[in-house]
């Protein structure tokens, strides 16, 4: 009888709610930002550890805000807990974009269902499988089994739609979502620097976060606006003179 035992892997626990370990390091678990070609840029997407990700603001673009939008429609989307630390976080939050039609929402601008597509005739499909085949690219015999090139990093622990998914800038997120969010504890508001300190250091705060079980996004539009109030110099005591 052979002593020679062959190893196997224990099981590991699943990855929280769109996360996934990273493909250089796997004992490191990394979540989307929304956007595929930023999460290339950062080696797959942003490590759990990550405790900050500052983004300059541009006066002539909105390129930072629009990125932190994909950000928090992201965590929502996945089912992450979303807090906003802003003077007007409803505001923000209704003008973040979501996934397309396809899901189920209404773009921005349209009311009502939307509407239905009549089916396509068997004469039509024929048509497009034709038009399809006369236009195919005909490419070395070598080339025609690859894979289609993808720009994200490839994943076997889940699909990229799971990790990241895509957005339509014409879509909002619907009011019954960011009521459902608030309701489970998803959704978590903060309104300037006295209200994060004091929730922050409260322990209602602290057991609110950990009955979420998942991972949270704390998203700062402005970080350091008017609206965070009056940053006074505080008034230090002097150090008493020696003898």
């Amino acid at each position: 009888m052979s002593a020679f035992k062959r190893r196997t892997t224990s099981k590991q626990p699943a990855p929280p709610p769109g996360t996934r370990p990273s493909p250089g390091s796997p004992a490191t678990i990394i979540t989307s930002t929304g956007i595929p070609s930023l999460d290339d840029i950062l080696g797959g997407g942003l490590p759990l550890s990550c405790s900050l990700l500052v983004l300059a603001r541009d006066a002539y673009s909105a390129y930072g805000e629009l990125v932190l939008k994909y950000y928090a429609s992201q965590g929502l989307a996945s089912g992450q807990c979303v807090c906003i630390v802003d003077a007007r976080p409803d505001t923000f939050l209704a003008e973040c974009m979501w996934t397309p039609e396809s899901n189920g929402t209404v773009p921005s601008g349209h009311s009502g269902s939307p509407t239905p597509t009549p089916p396509t005739s068997a004469e039509d499909e024929e048509d497009e499988r034709a038009s399809d085949h006369d236009t195919k690219i005909k490419i070395a015999w070598r080339y025609e089994q690859m894979k289609q090139f993808q720009t994200t990093v490839p994943s076997s622990s889940q699909s990229a739609d799971e990790y990241c998914h895509t957005f339509d800038l014409t879509c909002r997120i619907p009011e019954p979502t960011i009521n459902s969010a608030r309701t489970e504890g998803r959704y978590l508001v903060l309104q300037g620097i006295t209200e994060v300190l004091t929730r922050v250091n409260s322990e209602s705060f602290g057991s609110a976060l950990h009955a979420t079980a998942t991972t949270i996004r704390i998203c700062i539009p402005a970080l350091g606006s008017y609206d965070w109030g009056d940053l006074s110099p505080q008034v230090r005591t002097p150090l008493p003179s020696s003898p």
